[in-house]
C-alpha cells in the first residue's frame, strides 16, 4: 500500500520540489495548481476503489502521516486542500479524515501550520459527520486541546485560535452538529464541578455548561439537602431518599451542573434518620440493603 500511495503523490512532490528549487524563476498559476490536483485525484480515486472497506482506515492514516511528515509550507498547503476536495467530492469520509488528522501524534501546538491547517479543515468538513462522530471529535478536540501548556509563545496564540473555533461551531446550537445534552455529558467528564476549562477556551465552556443549571435544576428537588423524611412504621418509603452506599450521596442522573450541595455526602440526613423510632426498614430502603 505504501509504495503505490508513494508512487501518486511522487508527481506532486517532485514538481513542488523543483519549484522550490528555482523559487525566483517560474511559478505555478491557479490553472496549473488545479491541475495538479486533478491529476492526483483521478489516481488517488483509482486506487481507492480497489481497496477493501477494512483498508480504508489504513490508507487515510498513511496520507495523514505522510502531510505531516513534509517540512515545505507550501507542499503541506497544497497536500491539505487536496484532502477538503476529496471530502467535499465524497471520495474520502468526513468523519474518518477528521478522527484521523486530530489523532495524529504529530499535532502538536508547537507545529503553528499543521495546527491551524488541520483545524480549518475540520471546521470546514465536520458538517458532513454524524451526531455521534461529532461527539467523539469534541472529546478529542477538548483532550487534545489540554496538551496546550498554561504558558505559550505570543506568536502562537492566533494559529491555536482555530481550535477554539471548531469547539464554538459544534457547541453552536443552531448548526445542529450535535444534540446539546450529548455536548455538555463530554464537557463534564473533562471538567468535572469545580474544575476550571483550558485558558484558551475561555468562557466558552462555562458559559455553555452553566446554560445547563436551570435544566439540573428542574431535573432535581428544590432545597433537597433541607429536607427531611417523616420516619414511620407505616412502611411507606419514598424512593426520593435513596443515598449511594459508598459515597451517601444523592444518586443524579446525567452529568448536569447540579447545585453544589448535591454532589456532598448526606451524612446529616442518615443521621437524622437513624435518631428516629421505627428506622430500620427505611434506612435499609435509603442504602440499598438487605433487611436480616
Amino acid at each position: 500500500m505504501e509504495l503505490q500511495l508513494q508512487s501518486i503523490f511522487d508527481d506532486v512532490i517532485k514538481t513542488e520540489l523543483i519549484e522550490e528549487a528555482f523559487a525566483g524563476m517560474f511559478m505555478d498559476t491557479e490553472d496549473d495548481e488545479k491541475t495538479k490536483q486533478i491529476t492526483c485525484l483521478a489516481a488517488f480515486k483509482l486506487y481507492w476503489s480497489s481497496l477493501t472497506q477494512e483498508s480504508h482506515e489504513q490508507c487515510v492514516q498513511w496520507v495523514v502521516r505522510f502531510i505531516h511528515t513534509q517540512h515545505s509550507p507550501k507542499r503541506i498547503s497544497f497536500l491539505y486542500d487536496l484532502i477538503a476536495t476529496a471530502v467535499e467530492t465524497s471520495l474520502l469520509p468526513p468523519r474518518l479524515v477528521c478522527e484521523t488528522l486530530i489523532n495524529s501524534e504529530h499535532l502538536e501546538y508547537e507545529k503553528a501550520q499543521l495546527w491551524s491547517l488541520t483545524f480549518k479543515l475540520v471546521r470546514k468538513i465536520i458538517g458532513g459527520v454524524d451526531y455521534k462522530g461529532v461527539r467523539d471529535l469534541l472529546k478529542a478536540i477538548l483532550e487534545k486541546i489540554q496538551t496546550i501548556p498554561i504558558t505559550v509563545s505570543s506568536s502562537v496564540v492566533q494559529q491555536l485560535q482555530t481550535a477554539r473555533d471548531v469547539v464554538m461551531y459544534i457547541l453552536d446550537r443552531n448548526a445542529c452538529l450535535l444534540p446539546a445534552y450529548f455536548a455538555v455529558t463530554e464537557i463534564r467528564k473533562l471538567y468535572p464541578e469545580g474544575k476550571l476549562g483550558h485558558w484558551l477556551l475561555g468562557g466558552l465552556v462555562s458559559d455553555y455548561v452553566d446554560s445547563f443549571r436551570p435544566t439540573a435544576r428542574i431535573n432535581s428537588i428544590c432545597g433537597r439537602c433541607s429536607l427531611l423524611p417523616v420516619v414511620n412504621n407505616s412502611g411507606a418509603i419514598c424512593n426520593s431518599w435513596k443515598l449511594d452506599p459508598t459515597t451517601l450521596r444523592f444518586p443524579l442522573k446525567g452529568l448536569l451542573p447540579y447545585d453544589k450541595d448535591l454532589f456532598e455526602p448526606q451524612t446529616a440526613l442518615l443521621r437524622y434518620v437513624l435518631e428516629q423510632p421505627y428506622s430500620r426498614d427505611m434506612v435499609c430502603n435509603m442504602l440499598g440493603l438487605n433487611k436480616q
